[in-house]
């Protein structure tokens, strides 16, 4: 998997991006993601949370995670695989789908985010993730950690595969597999 860093995630994980390489991409469906820190805040008595927010370039498929204050690059490549995973089944992934997927994207690899579409796309999105999880924090505090971005993902978007993130992601892992057999 190759996560295009903002400059704000690299300085928090403490790496030095490589300049963009094509690292195996051909063979990892849902390979490529843009990734960057946004805050949230919840209440005016309060510091801000941080947040992760992924963005998978063919899909436009998106997940926002919530992250420790102090976040290790050996943390973010370990706990990664498990949110991701819990993220694909709540967007309804068949075990076999995640199982390929788990395979597929074991070794993570930095690279520049520079796409300057990817990254406005990427701040438009923080916005609405960040909309959504203060809008669930007003409805139950004690879960305000918890994020769902189902309804962001199941949103029509013109210029898919399909007529929304999840399916299109869902279509380009069901075609790869096809291929493998």
């Amino acid at each position: 998997m190759q996560i295009h860093c903002t400059k704000r995630l690299s300085t928090l994980l403490g790496i030095r991006p490589e300049s963009n390489s094509g690292h195996g991409l051909e063979t990892y469906p849902l390979g490529i993601w843009y990734a960057n820190i946004f805050d949230v805040k919840y209440d005016p008595n309060r510091d801000s949370d941080a947040y992760l927010l992924m963005l998978n370039t063919d899909s436009l498929l998106s997940l926002s995670i919530s992250i420790p204050d102090e976040l290790t690059t050996d943390q973010f490549v370990m706990e990664l695989p498990a949110q991701m995973d819990q993220f694909f089944k709540t967007c309804g992934f068949s075990s076999s789908e995640i199982t390929y997927l788990e395979l597929t994207q074991k070794e993570v690899y930095f690279t520049k985010a520079s796409n300057r579409s990817m990254l406005g796309y990427l701040r438009s999105l923080a916005r609405i993730h960040s909309k959504q999880i203060r809008d669930k924090y007003r409805l139950d505090p004690a879960r305000y950690r918890i994020t769902d971005t189902l309804d962001i993902n199941q949103q029509r978007r013109e210029g898919l595969i399909a007529s929304n993130p999840i399916n299109s992601a869902k279509q380009i892992i069901k075609t790869t597999l096809r291929h493998k057999r």
